[in-house]
């Protein structure tokens, strides 16, 4: 037998496959879209269904960018619904309009979804649980603990608050800046030890541990950032709809996960990109932007996304089954 992969190999072969076919493919659909949705709304490219659309997008790039880190190991995180509409409801609640309680209440919440995801690293690594399992748990009583904070839909969120995140900057929309920000660290990133240890534990747990991988570090990393993402969007969200939600993030759960499958991401694990995984959460944003405009009912919203993540996860399953028949051979 050989010795097995060392990690900084292993990164070199996934960095080099940093645009590989999924990661441009997510690009080629997203561009298609782009096109239909022009074709259907000629007003698409004004400055105002732009900024709308990027500021829509922007809660699900998040979220999704925070489920990409735990499933780039092999977990999945399901809970990143609920602690974002916790995030959501404590804003709407909780939130002042003067500068120090808006800082105050932002900070406190991001650090509740770092908290939140450091409880769900720290179950599926000490605790020997199944990622799913734990998720599953803490989706549970983090929908229950939003619910107390705010049974129904209201609260206010500081106008102030409002115009920061969702306003203009010398012309730019936030939301455009905070995209490219989100860019521009995964192009630091990914040359970073820490994600290549990402990508070396979702490869090969035994592996990366063999090659002096701290497991239960990097395993809690990658949920600390998936809980903080998920408040980051809940707090965004808040700032965008202006009030709170108590159940606002539960579609969001099931669109992160599709939007990292339709970026590439190997859901086993060990191989992803962060841009593509930005792709296709624009994907299913301008997805619902065509069907809005096409006049479709929003009940078949579900169902065509169902039927992308469907169509994405078994093109994942079948390149990851082609490529084992190619080496067997």
């Amino acid at each position: 037998m050989g010795e097995p992969a060392h990690p900084a190999r292993r990164f070199s072969a996934f960095a080099r496959r940093r645009w590989d076919t999924p990661t441009l493919l997510s690009f080629v659909v997203l561009a298609a879209l782009l096109l239909l949705n022009i074709l259907i709304d000629p007003n698409f490219f004004t400055g105002f269904s732009l900024t709308t659309f990027f500021t829509d997008a922007v809660p699900l790039v998040l979220v999704a960018a925070g489920q990409f880190a735990v499933i780039l190991t092999g977990g999945i995180d399901l809970s990143v619904g609920s602690v974002l509409s916790i995030a959501n409801v404590f804003v709407a609640t909780h939130m002042a309009s003067s500068t120090g309680s808006m800082a105050a209440v932002a900070a406190g919440v991001l650090l509740f979804g770092a908290l939140a995801g450091w409880v769900n690293g720290l179950a599926v690594h000490y605790g020997r649980i199944q990622p799913i399992l734990v998720t599953l748990a803490t989706m549970s009583i983090y929908e229950g603990i939003a619910l107390v904070l705010l049974p129904n839909p209201g609260g206010t969120v500081p106008a102030a608050l409002t115009n920061d995140l969702t306003g203009t900057v010398f012309g730019v929309p936030v939301a455009v800046l905070i995209l490219a920000a989100l860019a521009g660290l995964w192009a630091w990133a990914q040359r970073t030890r820490f994600v290549l240890h990402l990508v070396a534990l979702g490869s090969d747990e035994a592996a990366a541990r063999m090659n002096g991988v701290r497991i239960g570090v990097v395993k809690m990393g990658a949920y600390v950032l998936s809980g903080f993402f998920a408040a980051a969007s809940g707090l965004y969200l808040a700032a965008e709809t202006t009030s709170g939600d108590p159940n606002v993030g539960a579609p969001l759960t099931l669109l992160s996960i599709a939007a990292v499958v339709i970026g590439g991401t190997r859901l086993s694990g060990g191989r992803g990109n962060l841009f593509g995984v930005m792709a296709g959460a624009l994907v299913l944003s301008i997805l619902g932007s065509i069907m809005f405009f096409a006049h479709v009912s929003s009940y078949y919203q579900n169902l065509f996304q169902g039927l992308i993540l469907l169509v994405a996860v078994g093109l994942s399953s079948w390149r990851r089954l082609s490529g084992r028949y190619m080496k067997t051979r």
